[in-house]
């Protein structure tokens, strides 16, 4: 609708100036100075369409003030938010947050590994003789270099160093996700699950109990170690032995795991 009579101003200017000048360039100019005249008022017109729909939206000042499509807050905006792209620092903070409003609540034991006693001695022996041995490989070098040791010491000495981080990492891969104990709450909503961490140390895990996915879903009853995931974690796991464990309460453990066949030989209550 605007570009109609846009094309017949021009095209009577153009008309004009051949007509009156007779040369092919004065139109050209003509042209050229209708066309910035018409496209200047294009842009004014659709500034104040702009402003007029901004004024309709109802707000004011504030909304014909420009935005600045390069900050953090535009950016993720245009992203969709921070609710389907959650960040690290935010999902830290949640975390700090659910752990300082679950301080005060009194916790059931639902499950226990006995076996995690070992696992705690494996992960910290492991990693006693691993730094053992790195450290122990420049005072052998020295050894072969001043005559004190022989070379197949030395060469035994440099393979341990070399397979103990290697070993590390295979043992820490399953340790350091094992499971030792699983409470809830009284209300049942929030689970706090205790396992193992690099340093042989504990630790916490908070997680709703709606969020948890049933261990019957990835595992059968022929498992000794099951897989316990939560959709908030995504790919990640954690271990959960069915040997050697302990059902301290039953009704619990069927609203959290869902079945407890895998449970049912090595149940105690």
């Amino acid at each position: 609708m605007v570009l109609l009579p846009a094309g017949l101003v021009l095209g009577k200017a153009i008309l004009n100036a051949v007509q009156n000048r007779g040369t092919q360039n004065a139109a050209v100019k003509v042209a050229a100075r209708t066309s910035a005249m018409m496209g200047g008022e294009g842009r004014i017109e659709r500034g104040r369409g702009m402003e007029r729909r901004a004024e309709g939206l109802g707000g004011g000042e504030g909304l014909r003030k420009r935005i600045n499509p390069y900050t953090n807050q535009e950016i993720r905006n245009r992203m969709g938010g921070t609710s389907v792209r959650m960040m690290h620092k935010q999902a830290q903070r949640d975390a700090i947050d659910l752990k300082e409003a679950l301080e005060n609540e009194k916790w059931v034991p639902v499950y226990r590994f006995e076996g995690i006693r070992f696992g705690v001695l494996l992960a910290r022996a492991k990693l006693v003789q691993t730094i053992a041995s790195v450290l122990y490989l420049p005072y052998s070098a020295f050894g072969l270099l001043t005559g004190t040791n022989d070379q197949q010491t030395f060469m035994c000495t440099l393979v341990l160093a070399v397979a103990a981080p290697l070993l590390l990492a295979v043992f820490s891969r399953y340790l350091n996700r094992l499971i030792g104990v699983i409470s809830m709450n009284e209300s049942n909503e929030y689970a706090r699950i205790g396992y193992l961490t690099f340093w042989g140390s504990r630790k916490n895990q908070l997680v709703e109990v709606a969020d948890i996915i049933s261990i019957t879903e990835n595992s059968s009853e022929k498992d000794q170690v099951v897989k316990l995931q939560w959709y908030a974690a995504g790919s990640n796991y954690l271990f959960l032995s069915t040997r050697n464990c302990e059902i301290v309460d039953e009704k619990r453990a069927e609203i959290l795991f869902g079945d407890l066949n895998l449970f049912q030989i090595y149940k105690t209550n």
